[in-house]
């Protein structure tokens, strides 16, 4: 729980609302906000919640209380559940291996799309040798994608994320276009994924990350307290 952070869901003191400021509905607030003391408060998630799930063994792990019996266990029953050990390495066994399976098959993909498309398109790569320009391209992006994890190790999923996002951006208008379009070149074509691309990269870093535009997101979720 972090105090004094941009909330909007729990307050620790104060009235807010048309509840609270409507006299037809005959209520009144009686929160008086004090010197020094927090007046809005918001539970933040733990981006290690996961991690400490899946390999949290000891005994005083997991601690849970059926207060009201409604999880079956009994009414006031309290204990604590640790993660087995071995299933909780399977687990992250699986999660790495995922990973991985993802990581080399876009990065292989990158490769033969560069040596295919690109460099034998020039004229500079041959079938003869395609093969070998394919391979050796693919320690250039693995680079690539290393310096940018590396940038926000935590973040790995979120960049999975706009890697998706800015393939769609940078792919949907040529893919319609081919569809639709009997007279569309593929200068055009290339020059559309290029702009959808770039396009999508500035508004990663334009656009505040306030949750405006989700869909189903919250309204000035942090706009700021109280």
């Amino acid at each position: 729980f972090v105090a004094n952070s941009c909330s909007s869901d729990i307050t620790v003191i104060g009235c807010f609302g048309a509840a609270a400021a409507d006299p037809a509905l005959g209520k009144t607030c009686n929160a008086v906000p004090l010197p020094g003391v927090p007046t809005c408060g918001e539970w933040k998630p733990d981006p290690y919640a996961n991690l400490k799930m899946l390999t949290c063994s000891k005994p005083e792990c997991h601690f849970f209380a059926d207060y009201d019996g409604s999880a079956n266990y009994g009414a006031g029953v309290e204990d604590n559940y640790p993660m087995s050990g071995f299933l909780g390495t399977w687990y992250l066994l699986g999660i790495v291996a995922a990973s991985m399976s993802t990581a080399d098959g876009a990065i292989v993909a990158l490769g033969t799309v560069f040596s295919h498309n690109l460099l034998r398109k020039s004229g500079k790569v041959s079938s003869g040798n395609l093969l070998h320009f394919a391979r050796a391209s693919t320690f250039l992006f693995a680079a690539i994608a290393g310096l940018i994890a590396m940038t926000k190790p935590n973040e790995t999923g979120y960049f999975l994320i706009v890697a998706f996002d800015c393939v769609l951006a940078a792919g949907v208008v040529p893919l319609f276009a081919l569809v639709y379009w009997k007279n569309i070149k593929p200068e055009a074509g290339f020059f559309s994924l290029v702009a959808g691309a770039v396009v999508r990269v500035v508004l990663e870093f334009a656009l505040p990350k306030d949750g405006l535009l989700l869909w189903f997101g919250t309204f000035a979720r942090s706009f700021g307290p109280g």
